[in-house]
């Protein structure tokens, strides 16, 4: 009976390697008509483009993508790899190539494109969105935003920052007096202008 078992056995584990041998061969035949077809297309587009204008092709795939230049090859292959521009350069090495060209293009293009934005102005942003009370104190500023770049992004030093934070202080605190006069003289306004209201009129009334 052991005997039996274990030719059942043998016999059992031979079918799965055949099984097994099977499907790699399945999937490496699979894997040539892959191959085959590539190249099929790849000279074909040769056949209609030559290098350079393969290239430019390439790149507009890219473009149209909008790939990140700092996605590697790899990660980014998944998003274009069934377009049909994608076989407009034959091999691999030269698609590779021509995308690494792409993101070095586009990394100094962004480069040149990109504003510098004055270190006073972002400060500045940073006082008048954060700092809405006269009461404010710098150090107490100091400690909730020492590690933001909009504050430490400024000035040489403390001084030079609180020399800023003051003068928002002040035009604060001249905005304020600005808007509460204001609402007062709007204010009376509606008084003069509401003929109910009398001199007689007690204030709990209005």
């Amino acid at each position: 009976a052991a005997a039996a078992r274990a030719a059942m056995e043998e016999e059992r584990q031979h079918s799965k390697n055949i099984m097994l041998a099977e499907q790699a061969e399945q999937r490496e035949a699979e894997e040539e008509r892959r191959r085959a077809y590539e190249e099929k297309k790849a000279a074909e587009a040769e056949a209609n483009y030559d290098h350079e204008e393969a290239k430019a092709l390439f790149k507009s795939m890219l473009m149209e993508y909008d790939i990140n230049p700092l996605i590697p090859w790899d990660m980014a292959l998944p998003t274009f790899v069934n377009d049909s521009r994608y076989t407009s350069l034959r091999n691999t090495e030269d698609r590779q190539d021509t995308f690494d060209e792409y993101c070095r293009e586009k990394s100094m293009m962004a480069k040149k494109n990109a504003v510098t934005v004055d270190p006073v102005i972002t400060y500045r942003e940073l006082l008048r969105t954060e700092v809405t009370s006269t009461r404010t104190r710098f150090e107490d500023f100091k400690r909730d935003f020492k590690k933001d770049r909009r504050f430490f992004g400024y000035g040489r030093d403390d001084k030079e920052r609180e020399k800023v934070f003051k003068s928002w202080l002040r035009e604060l605190g001249e905005a304020k007096r600005k808007e509460a006069q204001k609402a007062e003289e709007a204010f009376k306004k509606l008084l003069r202008d509401t003929s109910e209201i009398t001199t007689e009129t007690d204030y709990k009334e209005v």
